[in-house]
């Protein structure tokens, strides 16, 4: 177990490096991230890492208990490190949504948050004049990339 916390711990950093090095796979992170809003910065790259489509994750306890979703048999869990619970770090499981089925009559669809394209050009705007950014014809995507930077260039 020790080598496989420690190979995730590598791979957290590599991930974090790669997602640096390019505005596309920051773009591309973000993406994943963006579904995942519930989970810490490291635990995002964890799982964009191991499965970048991922769209709802969970562990086994809330997919049974509170959704009332099976995981589905030979599924491989989305390895997190979990430093909660107590001195000693280990890793904990979690499941994309793809990886459940829904128990006959009880089985509830995860809430999933969506930008529609329409609505782009209104986030676009409002970070740019939030944030003082310059006007540009990139729409959403120039405009994050722009936030980021200002925000990296004003530490």
């Amino acid at each position: 177990m020790a080598n496989k916390l420690y190979a995730m711990e590598q791979l957290t950093e590599e991930v974090a490096k790669d997602v640096a090095a390019s505005p596309q796979e920051w773009m591309r992170f973000l993406n994943t991230a963006s579904r995942l809003y519930k989970y810490t910065f490291p635990e995002q790259l964890l799982i964009y890492a191991q499965r970048p489509e991922a769209t709802a994750v969970a562990s086994m306890e809330i997919w049974n208990q509170k959704m009332y979703r099976w995981i589905k048999k030979g599924s491989k869990g989305i390895a997190l490190i979990d430093n909660t619970s107590g001195p000693k770090t280990k890793l904990r499981y979690v499941f994309d949504v793809q990886d459940t089925y829904k128990v006959r009559n009880l089985g509830k669809d995860p809430q999933l948050w969506n930008l529609p394209v329409e609505g782009e050009q209104l986030v676009a705007d409002y970070l740019q004049e939030q944030l003082s950014l310059e006007d540009t014809e990139g729409g959403l995507a120039e405009s994050l990339h722009q936030a980021a930077k200002e925000s990296i260039l004003s530490r």
